[in-house]
């Protein structure tokens, strides 16, 4: 059985992490102006997504597991995996709280789509791209630019962008 606890709360930390690095009151008010770049603002969507989509696998696997518990009458087991689901819920609300706190961030800068897409960008959405890391509609999302800028790049010629 996978021990999810820890994996929770390797979660948990790094949420922490996240808002301390961005200087947040429990009351979402921004203590300090936080300018964010393109990139540092695609990064942070991009690890929101993912632990949606490890929350969503990470759920699924501890109902199984809860429902498999209570067939077997196992009620030991039952709670263990109940107090994981609490601590799961709690993960959760933390990834809400980030996403809001990215969305009111967001909210007080331009949501209109960039002009011109620095070099820099572009290489980091050719990189990631290529790299299987996201589709080209994840990308278009994190990097605030349409789905056909993204298509346009990431279909450029690959040596524009090679790591040097």
């Amino acid at each position: 059985m996978i021990n999810y606890k820890v994996i929770i709360e390797l979660s948990l930390y790094s949420l922490k992490m996240f808002q301390d690095k961005i200087k947040v009151s429990s009351t979402y008010q921004v203590r300090e102006k936080a300018e964010l770049s393109t990139s540092e603002v695609a990064k942070a969507k991009r690890c929101i997504r993912e632990r949606k989509e490890t929350y969503e696998i990470m759920n699924d696997e501890l109902n199984n597991q809860m429902r498999e518990a209570a067939l077997n009458e196992n009620f030991n087991e039952f709670k263990n995996i109940a107090a994981n689901a609490k601590k799961l819920e709690e993960l959760e609300s933390k990834i809400q709280e980030e996403e809001d706190l990215l969305n009111h961030i967001m909210s007080k800068g331009s949501k209109k789509r960039q002009g011109k897409v620095s070099d820099e960008i572009k290489k980091e959405i050719h990189n990631l791209y290529h790299a299987g890391v996201s589709n080209q509609t994840q990308l278009a999302d994190e990097y605030n630019v349409s789905q056909a800028t993204v298509n346009k790049i990431v279909n450029d010629e690959p040596s524009k962008y090679r790591r040097k």
